[in-house]
Order: C-alpha cells, then structure tokens, then sequence
C-alpha cells in the first residue's frame, strides 16, 4: 500500500516473472503513453482510474486485470521495446 489511502496493486508478469507494485493512475498514465509513442500498434485496453475500494476482492480482481494488461504489452515486439 502507498501512503495518503492509495492502493497499489502487485502485479506479477510471466514468463519473465517481474513482480511489482503500482496505483491504478500508474497503469493509465502507460497506456496514454503507449498510445502516444506507437499510434499505429493496437495497444491493450486498460480499466479506467478511479476511487477502489479497499476491499480485497475489488483489489484482486484489479490486480488480475492489470496482470492480463502488462502481459498483452510484452506480447507486442513494439510495445515490449518502449
């Protein structure tokens, strides 16, 4: 967890097993990014920022979300490269 009641997500990324911790903001602030550098590659969808509650259900299931987000941008040659 961050300080100041933000939540960080751990989030692990097969097959290169990098595991770190990121607030959601952290998440769309890459994929604006991504967007920006590489408008012609089809960027992964990420969920919209936003107040999370603190439960753990809502964290994991965010947690997964962002796993599967991280894992379609190292799929791509382009975006892994970024």
């Amino acid at each position: 967890m961050f300080a100041a009641g933000f939540i960080s997500y751990r989030i692990r990324v097969q097959p290169l097993g990098y595991e770190v911790r990121r607030k959601d903001t952290d998440f769309s602030f890459l994929r604006k990014i991504l967007l920006r550098q590489n408008p012609q590659v089809a960027v992964p969808p990420c969920i919209v920022t936003g107040a999370a509650k603190a439960v753990p259900k809502i964290i994991e299931r965010r947690e997964r979300y962002f796993t599967r987000f991280l894992q379609g941008v190292m799929r791509s040659e382009e975006l892994k490269g970024s």
